[in-house]
């Protein structure tokens, strides 16, 4: 019954709706127990007879046939009004149901009916279930609740959050003979904060589990595996509920051989006279800790391991913790097999999966000791080890790594976390190096030097041993809680190296070629379409994807934004006085004092972006930091800045969105924060006038009285910001007018800028063509406008279609100018030509600064490069006769290039013994890119690649050097790559590391191509590999930057050619 004020519903005649009968009743007419004012339900109706409301009895006096909804009661309805028109229903469109359907009465109808569609609806739910398995989603839990189901139904990519670890305890026993075998126990105690019976973690398909069980010991409940193959993941279903609490433990008993691939628990080799030797050693950055034992392999699910490794009693085994004790004893028994022995670690921090390292192998090493942070804390051990035969090669990097560590604890004000520090170069090593807490790997040539280490080796060991220092505080301490924020740990790293290089060693001068170093491909490649933003909140949920992001935009923009951003704090004071000082400290500079504020904040723990921004803000005093480095932070792409001067002579700034394809107009709801550095004629050095502006134009002129005849205004002077910038006609008149004198590193900016937006279709090439001309009047010490200009003058060699004519100009004009003047600057005016300014067969001048020394061997090598004749002659003459003392180090590899390059056999088999006798790590790495770049017809370098004599962590260098030889080689590179990217796929090794190795050379190689109809054959190439590069922005990059050289040829190569076929002289 229910309580009605309307009219009765009265049915129509032929209606089969049920039908109703009313009884109106007074109140006072109510069952007992109810009072006066209350109706069934409790609701107040009246309060006595007078009341108007009245209380109805609703009888539904029907039967189950009258309920079921039939077609009889819809077989009428054949006519419709829609429109404003009456319609007919054609006889197809009315639901007639078959005769034998009157055979039943309605109530079996509707049985029918009710199964019919519990069938379909079953149907529907396994379908649904399907397709959201095969897309890597998970519906059930929504289905059927939350608990047990929705672990044990896990298909998502991610962990889920209820159960975490808290402490491993890892024992791995390793034999260092064939077939390399692994045997390992593992218990890990977890945290649980939501009952249920199933456990969702990861592990590799090639673990080998051969049992796990839950509880204390070995006798616990044994687990049921579901293996997730496509995430990786492990479902481990119990018979009881693990219940919320501390108390739950997972006990694994696995085995498998070391890999023959360069990630995850791995094999490296080395040979020492005639006999091969063996090391053990790790790679588990980003997801190849699976791959070694079960584990929780995600960033943010950090805990602290305790490790026992066994191993041969004669090898050092080293991991991130110093070794506590050392058992000795034998494979088979007391007194039987070989000796062994079990080394016992400490239990870490808590840290990820992917920081934890071994080193299992025979080892030399050498030691400094570092004094405690602070007063009375005890020393630490900083020791760099090789193999035996590299012992005298350690010493530079364990100077370096001794000094840095103490620049670091005074600049972060953040004491170092471990007991100690090793750093180990390994034979075989995919990456330049792995920051391992306490436990840093390096390739040799990132870590080892020698007698033949020119300069260039020297900065750049300086510099990755810094990186992977600073890492110790960014990225282990204090970690990226996902992957799509890898920047946290790489661009700190990749901003902070400078900072603890320049400590350790001031006469590197390392912040010398910050910019060209860094900002030049992290601005192109941001340029694409198919680039993304620093941090990228979801879609980062495949290995591959992550793999993928090891790239420009979250190493080098990433410090690019963060020295922005440091360098207005300090605009003041100036960052080039900060930089170049010694012992700097969060009290000197607000910026390392939010580092210091970020890091106390975040130790041992996970975190984001938008947390390091809040941190910083108060120690800076910005309290709308996150807001001014939102679109930093979030946005793909950057700003170019527009420099305008307005009639009265007064300087304006807008903003727009640049990119490879073209400017955008500025969104005033997406524009940057841009904090810009302005430079005039009259500028004191390193003393530019700031300004900021965050909407699409700044609020008001940023200069005054800048339209005199001759004044030049350069904006982001100093190339501190992460931004290009255009220039009105007559402003870029001024600047190429005054680029001859100009400070180093803004003419390097006016380059990239220029060629930048050539290629953007915002100006033309004779600008960037007339900024490269004026490279020849320029210092011997003026590295940086070289550094910038040197790889577009390789790609117009590559993209230019009078490549001939081009490098012609190059070596006849370009560089032998510059060879020929005085080590002034000054250009020679006798009749006879005078001597080569830079050679081979001598050194650099007495008091010859860094940039001299940097400069020397760049210019050798392109003059060589592009057929400079006398050079070309000299680097014939020598390399027959080479010895490790008869040319400086520092032109070594120009010197072996430019002979190589000269076509002949010989002088190949030559070099050729001198890579296979090569001691020292970096005189073999500068033989091999010699080998590389030879002509056709005196080797095929390709083949060569693929055997025995290159190591697999060097077969990209060799394929991409061949490729970027000569004009004509990407076609030839391509058609073998074509042919052969099985066997270099397998050479690359397995796994997400060697997918990303082969998507990265491929996409190198075929971004070299500049006419469209090569994309087919590139996709072709991509398509057949795709069991292999299975993540596609490598496709995408190469796609558009071929679509992006081809757009360009069009635009700017008849031009060119005109330009230099005006300039280019026919002489030496």
């Amino acid at each position: 019954m229910s309580r009605d004020t309307g009219p009765p519903a009265n049915g129509r005649p032929g209606d089969t709706a049920p039908r109703f009968t009313l009884d109106e009743v007074e109140l006072d007419a109510e069952p007992s127990g109810l009072s006066p004012s209350q109706d069934r339900r409790g609701l107040t109706t009246g309060t006595g007879p007078s009341s108007d409301a009245a209380v109805f009895n609703l009888d539904l006096d029907y039967s189950d046939d009258d309920a079921l909804l039939d077609w009889e009661q819809y077989a009428g309805l054949r006519r419709f009004r829609c429109c404003g028109r009456e319609w007919t229903l054609p006889s197809w469109a009315r639901p007639r149901p078959p005769d034998w359907w009157w055979t039943y009465t309605k109530r079996q109808r509707r049985l029918l009916l009710s199964g019919a569609a519990c069938c379909l609806t079953f149907i529907l739910l396994i379908a649904a279930l399907a397709a959201a398995a095969a897309s890597g989603h998970s519906i059930l839990p929504g289905l059927i609740g939350r608990g047990d189901a929705e672990y044990c139904a896990w298909v998502e990519p991610r962990l889920p959050p209820g159960i975490v670890p808290r402490r491993y305890a890892l024992t791995l026993g390793t034999k260092m003979a064939a077939p390399y075998a692994v045997e390992g126990s593992l218990t890990i105690d977890l945290n649980v904060t939501k009952a249920a019976r199933c456990v969702v973690l990861h592990a590799a398909s090639g673990l080998g589990i051969q049992g796990v069980w839950l509880g204390n010991g070995t006798g616990g409940a044994q687990g049921e595996l579901r293996d997730r193959p496509g995430h990786q993941q492990l479902v481990l279903q119990f018979p009881s509920t693990l219940q919320p609490g501390e108390g739950n433990s997972l006990h694994f008993r696995f085995a498998y051989n070391l890999s023959e691939g360069l990630s995850g628990f791995y094999r490296s080799s080395y040979t020492l006279g005639a006999e091969t030797h063996s090391l053990a050693t790790t790679q588990f950055e980003a997801t190849s800790a699976r791959s070694a034992f079960p584990c929780f392999d995600e960033p943010a699910l950090k805990a602290v391991f305790v490790l026992t490794v066994e191993a041969p009693a004669t090898y050092t085994v080293l991991s991130n913790m110093p070794a506590s004790a050392v058992h000795h004893h034998h494979e088979e028994g007391e007194g039987h097999g070989p000796a062994l022995a079990s080394w016992h670690f400490p239990p870490t921090p808590p840290m990820s999966t992917y920081l934890l390292a071994i080193v299992i192998g025979e080892l030399a090493g050498t030691s400094r000791l570092v004094p405690g942070a602070t007063a009375g804390a005890d020393p630490r051990n900083v020791t760099v080890w090789g193999t035996p035969d590299r012992r005298a090669s350690l010493e530079f990097a364990a100077d370096i790594a001794s000094k840095v560590l103490p620049a670091y604890e005074a600049a972060f004000g953040v004491p170092y976390s471990m007991p100690k520090l090793d750093l180990v170069a390994i034979p075989d090593f995919s990456a330049g190096a792995m920051e391992n807490w306490g436990l840093i790997l390096y390739r040799e040539t990132a870590l080892l030097t020698s007698p033949t280490s020119s300069l260039a080796d020297r900065r750049w060991v300086a510099k990755v041993v810094a990186h992977e220092m600073a890492h110790m505080w960014f990225g282990d301490l204090v970690t990226m809680e996902w992957w799509g924020e890898l920047w946290l740990n790489e661009g700190f790293a990749s901003y902070l190296e400078f900072l603890g290089a320049q400590a350790a060693s001031p006469e590197l001068d390392i912040f010398l070629s910050f910019y060209t170093d860094v900002l030049p491909d992290a601005l192109e490649e941001d340029s694409l379409n198919s680039s993304h933003p620093l941090s990228i909140p979801q879609g980062v949920n495949t290995s591959e994807r992550i793999e993928s992001l090891f790239d420009s935009i979250e190493y080098n923009k990433g410090a690019a934004v963060l020295r922005m951003l440091r360098a207005w704090v300090n605009r003041g004071a100036g960052l080039g006085a900060l930089e170049a000082a010694a012992g700097i400290n969060p009290a000197q500079d607000p910026f390392l004092a939010g580092l210091q504020a970020y890091l106390n904040l975040g130790a041992y723990n996970a975190t984001t972006g938008s947390e390091l921004w809040r941190a910083l803000a108060g120690p800076l005093g910005l309290p709308d930091l996150p807001k001014r480095m939102r679109a930093w932070t979030y946005q793909q792409g950057y700003p170019l800045v527009r420099v305008s001067l307005d009639e009265g002579g007064r300087v304006w700034l807008q903003q727009s969105r640049f990119g490879i394809a073209g400017v955008t107009p500025c969104d005033s709801t997406a524009a940057f924060w841009l904090p810009v550095a302005l430079a005039t004629a009259d500028t004191p050095t390193g003393k530019p006038t700031w300004t900021e502006f965050s909407g699409c134009q700044s609020a008001a002129p940023v200069l005054q009285n800048a339209a005199s005849a001759g004044t030049w205004v350069k904006a982001n002077a100093g190339q501190y910001g992460f931004f290009r910038v255009q220039y009105d006609e007559a402003l870029w008149a001024r600047l190429v007018a005054a680029a001859p004198t100009l400070p180093p590193t803004d003419l390097a900016g006016l380059l990239e800028d220029s060629w930048a937006l050539a290629e953007a279709g915002e100006l033309g090439i004779d600008t960037f063509l007339n900024l490269v001309g004026s490279l020849a009047a320029r210092s011997p010490e003026d590295y940086e406008p070289w550094a910038a200009a040197l790889p577009y003058l390789e790609r117009v060699a590559q993209l230019a279609p009078c490549s001939t004519l081009w490098q012609n100009y190059l070596a006849q004009t370009l560089f032998n100018t510059f060879l020929r003047q005085d080590a002034g600057g000054q250009a020679n005016t006798s009749t006879a030509p005078p001597p080569l300014a830079f050679s081979f067969d001598a050194p650099s001048p007495e008091g010859a600064g860094v940039g001299q020394r940097l400069l020397r061997p760049a210019i050798l090598a392109a003059a060589g490069r592009y057929g400079h004749l006398a050079i070309t002659a000299q680097a014939l003459e020598l390399v027959p006769n080479l010895t490790a003392s008869s040319v400086d180090p520092d032109a070594r590899s120009a010197l072996l290039a430019t002979a190589v390059r000269a076509g002949h056999r010989d002088v190949w088999e030559g070099v050729h013994r001198l890579y296979l006798a090569a001691d020292a790590a970096d005189e073999r790495e500068r033989t091999l890119r010699a080998l590389a770049a030879a002509p056709g017809a005196a080797a095929d370098p390709l083949d060569w690649s693929l055997g025995p004599e290159v190591r697999a962590q060097d077969m990209a260098t060799v394929i991409v050097t061949a490729a970027r030889a000569r004009p004509d080689t990407p076609s030839l590179v391509w058609a073998w790559l074509g042919r052969k990217w099985r066997p270099v796929s397998e050479k690359l090794g397995g796994g997400n590391e060697g997918a990303r190795r082969m998507g990265s050379l491929l996409e190198s190689v075929a971004s070299l191509f500049s006419n469209q109809t090569a994309i087919p054959e590139v996709e072709a190439v991509f398509a057949a590999s795709r069991g292999v590069v299975t993540e596609g922005i490598y496709l995408e990059r190469a796609r558009e930057t071929i679509e992006t050289n081809a757009v360009w040829v069009t635009a700017h190569g008849s031009k060119l050619c005109t330009w230099a076929a005006q300039h280019a002289k026919l002489k030496p």
